[in-house]
């Protein structure tokens, strides 16, 4: 019976326990996730502005947001564990997204972020080689990496020809408008001249 009672105290013990743990949980829970909405919600405002500015003035630009946000939820960032990978859309060269690395500090994200945007717009050669040095600080082998980015630029090599076919027959009919506008403004004035003739002869006509 002795035996019996501390099985029960020990059960009341370890439910008591884990009703203590998951409130606290629940109440982290609930700490972060507002957290994340300000800052999501501070986010689209920055969006607007200041996404296209200098790497400092974005990053200060995020910092006050996180601060702000877990100042207002009563945590810290350390408590909230942020972290932070930039991605940047190469549809058009590769059919998908590239990845930066994943990392803690904002500022590093923004500048990598920066990195894989500039090469992007400088052309394909650029942006290869600035995927492939991002991989390589990842850890992964100079060869396998490689190999992934060059099988993502040769699988969407169709695709890219369809686009660059378009845009040719895009230009193809562009120019065609522009020509027939400016033949019809040519002939335009002879045509005016041979309305004004015909009115002319049949006023004679009428006269005779």
């Amino acid at each position: 019976q002795r035996l019996q009672q501390q099985q029960q105290q020990q059960q009341r013990h370890q439910q008591l326990n884990t009703s203590c743990i998951t409130e606290s949980a629940r109440r982290e829970a609930v700490h972060h996730h507002m957290v994340l909405v300000m800052l999501r919600n501070r986010l689209e405002e920055l969006h607007d502005g200041a996404i296209e500015a200098s790497v400092d003035i974005v990053a200060r630009s995020f910092q006050a947001a996180i601060d702000g946000a877990c100042a207002a939820a009563g945590v810290t960032s350390a408590d909230v564990g942020l972290s932070f990978r930039p991605l940047v859309s190469a549809i058009a060269e590769v059919g998908r997204q590239v990845g930066g690395r994943v990392t803690g500090d904002v500022r590093a994200a923004l500048q990598e972020r920066r990195r894989l945007l500039d090469a992007k717009q400088a052309g394909w050669a650029q942006l290869r080689a600035a995927w492939l040095e991002i991989l390589a600080a990842s850890g992964a082998p100079a060869q396998r990496a490689e190999a992934e980015v060059d099988a993502a630029w040769r699988g969407h090599a169709h695709r890219r020809a369809e686009v660059e076919a378009r845009r040719l027959q895009r230009e193809e009919r562009q120019a065609a408008r522009r020509l027939c506008a400016a033949s019809q403004l040519s002939a335009a004035p002879e045509a005016r001249r041979a309305r004004e003739l015909s009115t002319a002869v049949r006023a004679v006509e009428r006269m005779l």
